[in-house]
């Protein structure tokens, strides 16, 4: 590769060329996010039962749902809460398992109990956890305007931002739903000789559209439909419940239909007053900020009415701009700090330079890989980054010194450059490839340590492996180029620092030969300083926790009022 490099250098450099122009695309394509996709094998079944207790809920949902999905293959546990008007059934899986393939298979179970099911229970829906279910957006909306027209315009809003790409859902919290209400009068009905079910009856017979067929006219063909479904509520209060002395009795004799709200279950304030919130989640696989950036776009081009005061509470994306962006200049400044390492150490500013080209090249190199590995620019992966950049320079470094050992000795910069190469070209390989070993496993781990490591692993092997092909390639080329009849390194930066370094060098060497002279002190203090440090893990000194502390820049109260009490009370 080293002979090939310096016999072909336009070769190379267009190769290189082409590498950090496509690493620069993929930087600029690559999704960001707070952390990688973190889907656990977890799925939750929800089934809502109106108006019936936790006892009923459980008793008629709950216990027939769970005794048909038990036998799921590769479920690990099964947990359930009954509570008012609704069944909650968490399903844990096997790690490793494909959830698409579970979920499919508890749909499954779910269909051979759903006629079990009392007919007023809605039909079960299910959805599994991960880092895509967190919000992108929430936006809380207050007015002074009445419930209809502050449901007509939170409804309007939810079908707009819905429709923009990459949205997934948009769901409401202390909102009204729209109800029709049909409050019957007990004496009137008795009157009239109507019970409660035939009622019902009616409602659902007239409350229906019915194809009729079709017929052809002409060239064309025509179908026919009844149109019968409630438009409006006037359609509602003048149905027939029956025929009594050959007169209809309508529904608006013997009870009063109004349209009216439900009371929500749930209450969202901000600013001190009541308000709806709106929680918006992207579709998997979405670009975090992008999706941000359209929401507050599109929500800035929506004028609210009069009255309507529209606020974003929480934006996800800012948290994930200013984590991923602590992140990049964490690395940034460690390309620095390693520059002027080099540099102090090098004291040349050329070799320097040059052996300083493997972290721009390297760096570029993973995000192309990145990018072709489908992984997101998230705090994780661009960790791994940070962690790499001091060992990208390392086979650099090995490669351009080598290479001035043999200039010192007098031979030709081409003999130099590739001997001195390879010299050191399989200790370096054999180097870059432990380091790897020690990663790349992470890369197939199950469970939670592939989650999280992963995608570190991934860019911390891909960066080792772009600085080996540029320490075996571009190095050299350069060093021959651009170094062409330089001897031994003598800047005026070299000679004002070598009575420093020979100072260190007459240490460093007294050191070592007083711990020769005292093997047992040495061994010693090793072995004291070894124990000290279990000493401290085992006791509980040094802590451990499953993530670290991270400041969201909010605050959040739960505040837990007796059972039962009301949720307009809270």
């Amino acid at each position: 590769m080293t002979r090939l490099a310096i016999r072909r250098p336009v070769l190379i450099s267009v190769i290189f060329i082409a590498l950090v122009l496509f690493g620069f695309i993929s930087y600029n394509r690559l999704p960001i996010d707070l952390l990688p996709d973190i889907s656990l094998p977890v799925c939750m079944v929800v089934t809502p039962y109106p108006g019936a207790g936790p006892l009923e809920v459980e008793r008629l949902v709950t216990k027939p749902i769970e005794n048909s999905v038990a036998t799921v293959p590769n479920l690990k546990h099964i947990e359930s809460t009954s509570s008012e008007n609704v069944s909650f059934i968490t399903l844990t899986f096997d790690w490793g398992t494909d959830l698409d393939v579970a979920i499919s298979d508890v749909r499954e179970k779910i269909d051979i109990v759903l006629s079990d099911l009392p007919s007023a229970a809605e039909r079960p829906f299910m959805f599994k956890f991960s880092t895509e279910m967190i919000p992108v957006i929430i936006l809380g909306i207050r007015g002074n305007l009445s419930s209809q027209r502050l449901y007509d315009y939170v409804d309007d809003l939810k079908d707009r931002l819905r429709r923009l790409p990459g949205v997934g859902s948009v769901f409401e919290l202390g909102g009204y739903d729209r109800e029709i209400q049909v409050r019957l009068d007990s004496r009137l009905m008795e009157a009239a000789g109507i019970n409660p079910q035939q009622i019902v009856g009616a409602l659902k017979a007239q409350n229906l559209n019915l194809p009729l067929g079709g017929f052809k006219k002409g060239r064309k063909k025509y179908l026919l439909r009844l149109v019968g479904e409630f438009n409006r509520i006037d359609d509602i209060k003048n149905i027939v419940v029956r025929m009594r002395g050959g007169h209809p009795v309508l529904l608006s004799e013997i009870a009063t239909v109004t349209d009216t709200f439900i009371p929500p279950e749930g209450f969202s304030r901000f600013g001190g007053s009541r308000a709806i919130t709106l929680i918006v989640q992207k579709k998997s696989k979405g670009n975090t900020v992008e999706i941000a950036d359209r929401l507050k776009g599109a929500l800035k081009g929506m004028r609210p009415p009069k009255g309507i005061e529209q606020k974003i509470l929480v934006d996800l994306s800012e948290y994930t701009k200013d984590s991923v962006r602590g992140v990049f200049d964490a690395l940034i400044k460690g390309a620095i700090l390693v520059f002027f390492i080099l540099l102090f150490f090098l004291r040349d500013i050329r070799p320097t330079l040059i052996v300083s080209l493997s972290m721009p090249l390297s760096i570029f190199i993973a995000f192309f890989l990145m990018s072709a590995g489908g992984l997101t620019m998230n705090i994780i992966s661009i960790g791994g980054l940070t962690l790499a950049v001091g060992m990208i320079v390392d086979n650099a470094i090995v490669v351009l010194e080598n290479i001035f050992r043999h200039r010192e000795k007098g031979e030709g910069s081409r003999t130099a450059t590739i001997e001195g190469t390879k010299e050191v070209g399989s200790a370096v390989v054999a180097s870059t490839l432990t380091t790897i070993a020690v990663f790349l496993p992470l890369v197939f781990t199950t469970g939670i340590a592939n989650i999280f490591f992963k995608e570190m692993a991934f860019t911390v092997t891909v960066a080792l492996i772009g600085s080996l092909a540029v320490a075996l390639s571009l190095i050299p080329m350069v060093a021959f180029r651009a170094l062409a009849g330089l001897g031994a390194i003598s800047g005026r930066i070299y000679r004002a620092s070598k009575r420093f370094f020979d100072y260190l060098d007459e240490r460093y060497v007294g050191i070592i030969n007083w711990a020769l002279r005292n093997k047992v002190i040495v061994y010693s203090f090793t072995i004291i300083l070894f124990i000290i440090s279990l000493s401290l893990l085992f006791t509980g000194r040094v802590g451990s926790e499953f993530m670290p502390r991270a400041d969201s820049g909010e605050i959040s109260f739960t505040v837990e009022l007796p059972r039962g009490t009301r949720a307009e009370i809270s």
